[in-house]
């Protein structure tokens, strides 16, 4: 997820935005088996990538402490569409879980809006606390136990994937 991270900010789409759902604040509840979560990375790509960005970066985790399902996404998201954004997502959310409380949904930019590698990196790394101890001392992350999801823990947009940043290495080599 680093090197994803890395690579977006590398190539000009530095991961800007934090939105933080809580699962337990809409009328769903949770999203067990990750679809509803699935399906809004898919809405965010198609209403980002056509219009506004060539390169659609986005990275989810989910995780479940005490028994509080939430999932944290870092998105790039260029800064003069981010209200409409934030409006497009909240409605997307709000479709798919019928009901939004208070509290459902938070965006934060990253780096109080001076999204640097380091601000970028930091907030993944905190978003990743959940990995498994041998994940977490590789990267240098104090793992916290985050519960027991069904399905991926965590997603990366085909943009910013490994066989994207391979072919973009590819690419520059030849």
């Amino acid at each position: 997820m680093r090197a994803a991270a890395v690579f977006a900010h590398e190539i000009g789409y530095p991961l800007n935005l934090c939105i933080d759902i809580n699962w337990t604040r809409t009328w769903l509840g949770d999203d067990p088996d990750g679809q509803v979560l699935s399906h809004l990375m898919e809405l965010n790509r198609k209403w980002l990538k056509p219009r506004y960005c060539e390169v659609f970066a986005q990275i989810a985790v989910r995780e479940n402490p005490d028994c509080h399902p939430n999932t944290h996404i870092l998105v790039h998201c260029p800064p003069a569409v981010l209200s409409q954004f934030k409006q497009q997502l909240r409605s997307a959310l709000s479709d798919a879980c019928r009901r939004l409380d208070k509290g459902a949904i938070k965006f934060t930019p990253v780096g109080s809006g001076n999204a640097t590698l380091q601000a970028t990196l930091g907030k993944l790394d905190y978003m990743c606390k959940g990995i498994s101890p041998e994940e977490a001392a590789v990267l240098g992350i104090n793992p916290i136990a985050q519960g027991s999801i069904y399905g991926k823990p965590y997603s990366i947009s085909q943009d910013i994937h490994r066989a994207a940043r391979r072919r973009y290495a590819e690419g520059a080599e030849g």
